[in-house]
């Protein structure tokens, strides 16, 4: 890669920008001397501009991060971003069934802009999370999207197998958490992990993730239909990636 994320950063900025514009803006809503802004159409547009600012500001964070040595907790960050773009994806694909809006977007719209400061607390009753479809069913519909252009089971079980693995970081499991230990003299590494010999593989996990903050703007700004935002970070992608 020619360019350093410093720069890199300013381009994802810039287009998380652009990409505010095409869709309707969010209303302000007033509660006294409280206020706060929600989007009122709850659109396929609009949930993929929110997904692709926080696809960004967590790019941020595990950089930052890697930055000091916190690999755990960059790891744990990339589980987040992992469904954050697959979501771009899922919403992408969304776009190209005929132009309707099926049944398994409606409960993902639904559920993703589902307000918890409307729902209405009865500390007698269990509270009711949000009805949002499980990753199985968003993975079973990229895979059957691309129908024909991949093995299905082996691209589920990828999927699966990548969620699960970051997933140990986010709950501390044993195994990631063991990369913290210093035999001699016996310790943890709770201030960072410079220097440790996980430090390279999870540099280029970093970079990993970088080139799918730009392959997901690809995606998003091709369903928004931003050609500014589309040329160049397809372009970007494609000088990333080699091509």
């Amino acid at each position: 890669m020619n360019r350093n994320y410093e720069t890199i950063a300013a381009e994802l900025d810039g287009w998380t920008q652009l990409l505010t514009y095409v869709v309707p803006l969010p209303t302000k809503l007033t509660s006294g001397k409280k206020y706060r802004f929600t989007y009122v159409e709850k659109s396929r547009e609009q949930a993929i501009l929110l997904r692709m600012t926080r696809i960004v500001s967590t790019l941020h964070a595990m950089h930052l991060l890697n930055s000091r040595g916190y690999f755990q907790e960059q790891a744990a960050l990339q589980r987040m971003h992992d469904e954050y773009t697959e979501d771009v994806e899922f919403l992408a694909q969304c776009a190209k069934v005929n132009g309707q809006v099926t049944d398994l977007e409606k409960q993902y719209l639904a559920g993703f802009f589902d307000d918890q400061l409307t729902w209405e607390w009865d500390s007698s009753k269990k509270l009711k999370g949000r009805n949002m479809p499980n990753r199985d069913k968003i993975r079973n519909f990229l895979v059957k999207s691309l129908e024909g252009q991949v093995n299905q089971s082996i691209a589920i079980n990828a999927g699966a197998a990548v969620s699960h693995g970051y997933s140990a970081f986010v709950h501390g499991y044993a195994a990631p958490t063991m990369e913290m230990y210093v035999p001699d003299p016996p310790h943890f590494r709770t201030s960072g992990m410079l220097g440790s010999s996980a430090q390279i593989d999870h540099d280029r996990d970093l970079q990993n993730y970088v080139l799918r903050t730009v392959q997901a703007f690809v995606m998003a700004s091709a369903t928004l239909n931003v050609k500014e935002v589309f040329d160049s970070s397809f372009s970007i992608f494609r000088e990333i990636n080699g091509a």
